[in-house]
């Protein structure tokens, strides 16, 4: 059974979404000057030295007779290389500064939500579950959980693995807070049972789309793998 209600926030779950915000800052823009008085330079440097050792290697080549300087070929290399490794950390540094609009979104949206003041409390009686395995840093595992009446719930997140890495989940009985409308879990609640999965299926392929980090969906675990189809695009 899936009982959805709302409420308002309590403190501790303030200060999670304060925390929130908080971390999703706009980044500093120290990253731009570090990029334009330390990278530039440093690359344009790195290929100036890079090109004198070419230039060097192909003299020797192709003509041997021509014995050039080699004392500092060394100190050469490694300099090179070092400024053009320098330029690369601060250009990526520097990419990640110039994608602040979905963070400036997703703070905005969390601090509308703060102002609300309101949680949405999901509380679940699981009768059974399924694993979707993850691929890795880019998508945990999901635990998509049969709570009756023909709908699913899939959940995903920090809070959720904690439970799974302490043996409580999935669960035959918890509840969670959830921001309203939103994927953001705040906190689980595990108050039953450990529920073993039924299965555990591969990770989502490209045909499949991702149903979030706390979805509802409607349907039964038999027939998962068609409510995860992508649609298919018109012709």
């Amino acid at each position: 059974m899936l009982t959805i209600s709302t409420r308002t926030m309590t403190p501790d779950e303030r200060a999670v979404v304060e925390g929130w915000i908080a971390a999703a800052k706009p980044p500093s823009p120290l990253r731009w000057v570090l990029f334009w008085v330390l990278g530039v330079p440093a690359l344009a440097v790195g290929v100036a030295i890079i090109a004198r050792l070419v230039r060097i290697a192909l003299t020797t080549m192709f003509e041997p007779t021509r014995i050039p300087n080699v004392g500092t070929l060394g100190w050469d290399l490694y300099l090179g290389a070092g400024l053009v490794v320098l330029w690369a950390v601060l250009f990526t540094l520097t990419r990640r500064a110039r994608r602040p609009r979905a963070g400036s979104m997703y703070r905005q949206a969390l601090t509308t939500a703060l102002e609300q003041g309101t949680v949405e409390t999901l509380a679940c009686t699981v009768a059974d579950a399924v694993v979707i395995e993850g691929d890795g840093a880019r998508q945990p595992a999901l635990f998509v959980l049969d709570v009756g009446d023909g709908t699913l719930l899939v959940l995903q997140g920090l809070d959720v693995l904690a439970l799974v890495m302490a043996g409580r989940f999935p669960n035959s009985d918890f509840s969670l807070a959830r921001l309203p409308d939103r994927d953001e879990i705040i906190a689980v609640d595990a108050r039953g049972d450990y529920l073993k999965p039924s299965r555990t299926r591969a990770p989502l392929t490209q045909d499949e789309c991702f149903p979030g980090a706390c979805a509802v969906l409607t349907g039964t675990l038999a027939e998962l793998d068609t409510l995860l189809k992508r649609p298919a695009p018109p012709r």
